[in-house]
């Protein structure tokens, strides 16, 4: 089969095979051939390759069985045969007779000889790879098990006066059983850049960049260092998004402020523009605008008389979830006839939470210095419906620092998930028995993260 594949492509090997096979397949030999059936009514000599070496089964054993009987013939074993195997019982004179394939007992009178044709290393040479490579583990398998007790004592006594090799464990498991090694990887990053010329920071002090690897080497670099250290660029997607919005600036103000806090929210100053000219005889009147950012990342540009706001960020995962935010929130106040409540603890002037529950009460409670506990608050709220969530203040049960508590129930299974918070509003714990709704509480709770303690 192999001899097919060099015969048919000819035209992918070097010159000079292609040349040759102007004249004639350089691949197509007089003297060698595939040997197909049996050899009994050959009567010329011949030389015959044949596998599996440990003449247990198939062409060589089939083989073996026809040429046995005659001392003119002769057999040569290559490299190493597994005790308890045909080819190492003949080897080592073992016996004088084989049974055949077929059970019946044939003499053994051809020559039998061996030589080493093994693709394995010997000992010197296994040795000499060990010493240059200098591994910590080194384990022993596929062969002799005394010459591989043998080897592994040897290996033992010499390696152990090796200058520099230092401890070497050495094991020679039997087959199925589980080895097991701790590895350590020593990792070396360079900083580049900015970060480089930074002055000796602490052991423990955080830095932030970006790690790069290439060529297997890493660097940390900064976003802006990027292009000039690395082959890597950077860019920045701006996204752009109007939203309808048909009432006043401070109504969006109060909106905004539903879920943050107000040191959070900042109003910029805007140069206000001029409209396109309708006709020559009509003078054409400023566009009064108003813009607010949030954690100085997501603007919202709002223009009198309104109808739309235009909300502005720089592509992030945490940016996408301010901004996210914000959409429903405007988008909620836009639709609905009473807007978002201007009593809500969030509102960029300082006030007393009111928060609704499922017996209809309305309890006071500052929360307004915590911006997680009031967008968690919110995205609750939306994904479960105001009714399903209850605030419960005042905690008096078993676990420690608990201030409060939020209870979730779905109606459809009276699945019950808690949420428990201490007094400055941070969660301390979520427990429920329903393993679904619990999955969704959490990932409220990332994502809440992911916004108000962004990766450093």
């Amino acid at each position: 089969k192999a001899l097919e594949v060099y015969r048919t492509y000819i035209n992918v090997m070097n010159e000079h095979i292609r040349i040759e096979n102007r004249q004639s397949n350089p691949w197509q030999f007089d003297y060698i051939s595939p040997l197909y059936g049996d050899i009994e009514n050959n009567t010329e000599p011949m030389v015959i390759m044949a596998s599996p070496g440990m003449l247990q089964n198939g062409k060589s054993r089939e083989l073996f069985e026809q040429l046995c009987t005659d001392e003119k013939n002769g057999v040569v074993l290559t490299g190493y045969s597994v005790e308890g195997t045909l080819a190492h019982m003949i080897s080592t004179n073992q016996i004088k007779q084989i049974q055949a394939l077929d059970g019946h007992l044939l003499d053994l009178r051809c020559q039998i000889k061996t030589i080493s044709f093994a693709a394995h290393t010997d000992f010197k040479g296994t040795r000499s790879f060990i010493e240059e490579v200098k591994p910590k583990n080194i384990v022993l398998v596929h062969g002799n098990r005394t010459q591989m007790i043998g080897m592994k004592r040897a290996l033992e006594e010499q390696l152990a006066s090796v200058q520099g090799f230092g401890d070497v464990t050495i094991q020679m498991p039997p087959n199925t059983q589980v080895v097991k090694f701790e590895m350590f990887e020593e990792r070396i990053v360079k900083a580049m850049g900015e970060l480089a010329s930074q002055k000796s920071n602490p052991d423990g002090t955080r830095i932030a960049g970006m790690l790069v690897r290439h060529d297997f080497q890493e660097s940390l670099v900064i976003p802006e260092d990027m292009a000039m250290y690395t082959q890597l660029s950077t860019a920045t997607v701006l996204q752009q998004l109007h939203l309808p919005f048909h009432s006043s600036f401070e109504r969006l103000l109060t909106v905004v402020g539903k879920l943050f806090n107000i040191s959070d929210i900042q109003v910029v100053p805007v140069a206000n523009t001029p409209t396109a000219k309708r006709s020559k005889s009509k003078k054409s009147k400023p566009v009064k605008k108003n813009k607010v950012t949030v954690y100085n990342t997501v603007s919202l540009t709002h223009t009198e008389p309104p109808g739309r706001v235009l909300m502005e960020w720089e592509a992030s995962p945490s940016n996408d979830m301010i901004a996210d935010a914000i959409t429903a929130l405007v988008m909620q106040a836009e639709g609905s006839i009473d807007g978002i409540k201007l009593s809500g603890c969030c509102s960029i002037h300082s006030h007393e939470h009111v928060v609704p529950t499922n017996t209809s009460k309305k309890v006071l409670v500052s929360r307004e210095n915590n911006s997680g506990y009031l967008i968690f608050s919110f995205l609750v709220e939306e994904a479960f419906g105001k009714d399903a969530v209850e605030y419960v203040y005042g905690y008096e049960g078993e676990k420690d620092g608990v201030d409060s508590l939020l209870n979730i129930t779905l109606s459809k299974n009276n699945a019950v998930c808690v949420v428990y918070f201490n007094h400055s509003g941070n969660i301390i714990d979520t427990t429920s028995e329903d393993s679904d709704l619990l999955k969704q509480v959490q990932s409220l709770i990332k994502r809440v993260e992911d916004v108000t303690c962004p990766v450093q």
